[in-house]
């Protein structure tokens, strides 16, 4: 189904043409009719559209209206007497009509067809998507999501891992790798625009190993603005059609964002994030060892617990190197919420920043460190689900919520 926006003025013939425009046979269905060029750039950047019609009468249309809609990569087709009138603009198709407007509709369904390289059949995403994310910054989410995937594409896993924050995407920069690269806003863009060939994130994402793919996250955070959720949803669909696992490095993003409790028609930021964990199989939540951080993973555990619905929801907690134990830590996890395994991580600081100073996976490390089998045993957890999925059912039966835990 192609989507359309359609402002084409006020003219008589307006409600036909958009009747006619939406009939099943079309292949078109339109997603908003708007009053001028104006209310179309503010749709434009909500919802996911192929194309937008226009014609002689719509109003405030400009040079800075085609080169927008241009960025967005979505046609302009103009229903025109006159088609030297748009010839002054980049990007514009004209078809030219006379008497009878609603003519134009069986040709411009034919054009919107054109050009569209990959078929719109059903994927079957029959992989596992895992959120990483957390309720407040520093607590390993980044260095979660690297050493899972890792291990996972190292197990023989097609794993992809995602830099989905788009509060600060750091992945690219830990790993050395350019801005340059195609990331998740242009990826999206070939969702949207049904430019993507077959198995394309296997092509456009960069490849660590055979098994192991990364797309890169935004290359200024502002542009999160850009991004839609239609075609996010596809993306993961599709990302799960393709992989084994796909890891989703979301960030602070359950934290409380006052912007996110404001109902408006504009994108938010928290876009990506409600998108992958929509589409998640698996919710990872990172946590420091520490009062303030394990308190707000607790309370938004327990807020947010209709959001982890149907979800396989596990904790990790990162515990300073000279800290004696974390039992008491992992037992108040269990105790108040809901989540069946906690894994505890004793951190090695200047192991981390060895890993950071080579741009590289701990695990790839030539010396041997008790951290890395540490997040193995994360990776451990998710591969044993998968070969027995009531592993988690059957301990959140046989134990006490109090016992429902496991320190590494």
């Amino acid at each position: 189904m192609i989507n359309a926006i359609v402002a084409i003025g006020q003219v008589d013939w307006e409600a036909q043409f958009v009747s006619g425009l939406s009939h099943p046979m079309t292949g078109i269905q339109v997603q908003r009719r708007c009053v001028d060029a104006v209310d179309v750039l503010s749709v434009a950047k909500v919802i996911s559209a192929d194309v937008v019609v226009i014609s002689d009468h719509t109003m405030r249309l400009d040079e800075e209206f085609f080169a927008e809609l241009n960025r967005l990569q979505i046609r302009v087709i103009a229903l025109t007497k006159i088609s030297k009138k748009f010839a002054d603009f980049v990007g514009v198709e004209c078809i030219e009509i006379e008497q009878n407007p609603l003519s134009a509709i069986p040709i411009l369904a034919a054009m919107v067809r054109v050009n569209k390289s990959i078929s719109e059949t059903e994927v079957t995403p029959t992989g596992e998507l895992i959120f990483v994310g957390g309720f407040c910054g520093g607590t390993g989410k980044t260095r979660l999501a690297l050493e899972l995937a890792h291990n996972l594409a190292s197990k023989g896993k097609q794993t992809l891992l995602v830099d989905a924050d788009t509060y600060g995407p750091a992945i690219g920069q830990l790993l050395n790798q350019s801005l340059t690269e195609l990331g998740l806003l242009d990826i999206c863009r070939k969702v949207e625009r049904k430019t993507a060939s077959s198995n394309f994130l296997h092509q456009d994402a960069i490849s660590f190993s055979e098994t192991l793919f990364f797309l890169p996250g935004l290359v200024k955070a502002s542009r999160w603005v850009d991004l839609r959720q239609v075609a996010l949803r596809e993306l993961w669909d599709l990302a799960k059609a393709e992989f084994d696992y796909v890891i989703i490095d979301a960030g602070p993003v359950l934290e409380a964002d006052p912007m996110n409790l404001i109902e408006t028609g504009l994108p938010k930021r928290n876009l990506v994030s409600n998108s992958a964990l929509s589409a998640a199989n698996r919710v990872l939540l990172s946590s420091r060892a520490d009062e303030v951080s394990v308190t707000r993973l607790i309370k938004g555990a327990i807020e947010n617990w209709n959001s982890f619905a149907n979800k396989q929801v596990n904790a990790v907690v990162l515990a300073e190197p000279n800290q004696k134990s974390i039992k008491e830590v992992i037992s108040a996890i269990c105790l108040h919420t809901e989540i069946t395994n906690v894994l505890g991580i004793k951190n090695d600081f200047e192991f981390v920043h060895k890993a950071q100073e080579l741009n590289t996976f701990i695990s790839q490390l030539p010396k041997a460190n008790n951290l890395i089998s540490q997040y193995e045993k994360v990776a451990n957890l998710i591969t044993l689900v998968e070969s027995n999925p009531q592993t988690n059912t059957r301990l959140q039966r046989l134990l006490p919520r109090r016992d429902r835990a496991s320190i590494t």
